[in-house]
């Protein structure tokens, strides 16, 4: 196993160490009110240990998942983003990814091969996921399968000792996000712990790096589609796609780093249409395939565009509460939405149109509160569109 090292390496053209260009990186892509300043991301890289304890809290939020259950998902600081980067750029060069694998290549692409296997007679589908896939990962089983040092793993990837709080409902003041009933502070606390971060800039990586490792032969007569912890199985006859889901379902029980099980979502016919990733795929009698927005992402769409309307409306709209620099931040966001949106969706037939009614709206915001585009454009930030899929 390699050695890790922290790299001081002074980039081209830049003035800034690697360690310095990738916390002002990071703070880039936190909230206005939220980044640090440029000494601020100079001196967090320069005290970094990955082999301690990082004493920066990290707040976490609580919110119910469509399947049922809780999804806790941290909002971290610089500190924390900035290790968690330096730790992905020391594991990127070492993953050697699977030809089924779509996690970095995006959902579009995803979407693309899977239209293209069904416009070539794979009618059959299964589609399962990994259930509790982050907090399916184990330290004492992932430490060894990853070329950093165990206390790296623990500290880092893992977060074994992160020190949490409960994170601000935004636009309320003091007031705290409410505990999903029946869980408790403690109880939030147990599970943001639970295997690797949901939200670390790292756990991304090393999912894939699991998934990668998965015993897998490819067969003509049927085809795997896997992006995050999602599988997608299409086959020529429904034989045949009973037997690959079985050899599936074993496969990912033995991944490295963890306790995986998947569990199923759907199967039947391409005719009668497949949910994945946020897309609904149908064949129709000639052969052709229609890709639109499945109902899941089009809730999704409006939910968040009516989160952010709802602070506009506190923020920006009622007398005596104007606050011109949040308002810049949520349009911001807003704007980093849509374009995460387009691109996670660009496969959708119907995507323009969503994206122009969501445009409209920020446009008219925009000249109801004088906010010009300059002003505007310094929030926004590029939006993975792993967070925008609607995971069950």
């Amino acid at each position: 196993m390699g050695q890790f090292s922290v790299e001081k390496l002074v980039l081209p053209g830049s003035a800034l160490s690697g360690n310095q260009h990738m916390a002002v990186r990071e703070a880039k892509r936190m909230k206005l009110r939220k980044r640090p300043t440029l000494d601020r991301c100079i001196a967090v890289a320069g005290k970094l240990n990955l082999y301690g304890p990082i004493d920066e809290l990290s707040r976490i939020r609580a919110r119910g998942k469509p399947s049922g259950g809780i999804r806790v998902t941290h909002l971290f600081g610089i500190e924390h983003r900035t290790a968690q980067r330096m730790v992905k750029r020391a594991l990127s060069p070492t993953v050697i990814l699977e030809p089924f694998q779509f996690t970095h290549k995006g959902t579009h692409v995803a979407i693309a091969a899977v239209s293209e296997a069904l416009a070539s007679g794979f009618r059959y589908y299964a589609h399962l996921d990994v259930r509790e896939f982050f907090p399916s990962f184990e330290l004492e089983m992932l430490a060894p399968e990853l070329p950093l040092p165990k206390e790296v793993v623990q500290r880092v990837v893992v977060g074994r000792h992160l020190a949490t709080v409960l994170d601000k409902v935004e636009g309320k003041g003091s007031h705290h996000t409410p505990l999903p009933h029946p869980h408790t502070l403690h109880s939030l606390t147990h599970e943001a712990r639970r295997g690797l971060p949901l939200g670390s800039i790292c756990s991304p990586i090393v999912g894939v790096n699991a998934v990668s490792h998965l015993d897998w032969v490819p067969i003509k007569t049927a085809k795997l589609f896997n992006y995050a912890d999602n599988f997608l199985v299409v086959a020529t006859n429904k034989l045949r796609l009973e037997k690959r889901v079985e050899k599936l379902v074993g496969s990912v029980a033995e991944m490295p780093g963890g306790s995986f099980k998947l569990k199923l979502i759907s199967e039947g016919l391409a005719t009668e249409g497949i949910e994945f990733l946020g897309h609904m795929m149908s064949t129709t009698v000639g052969g052709a395939v229609q890709v639109r927005l499945s109902e899941g992402a089009k809730n999704v769409f409006y939910k968040r565009l009516t989160e952010w309307e709802q602070i506009l409306s506190v923020k920006g709209y009622l007398a005596g509460h104007h606050d011109k620099q949040k308002c810049i931040e949520v349009v911001a966001e807003m704007l980093s939405f849509i374009a995460g949106w387009r691109e996670a969706f660009k496969a959708c037939d119907d995507v323009d149109r969503w994206v122009l009614l969501a445009r409209d709206a920020i446009t008219q915001h925009c000249k109801k509160l004088h906010l010009t585009y300059d002003e505007v454009a310094q929030g926004v930030v590029a939006m993975p569109s792993a967070q925008i899929i609607p995971y069950s």
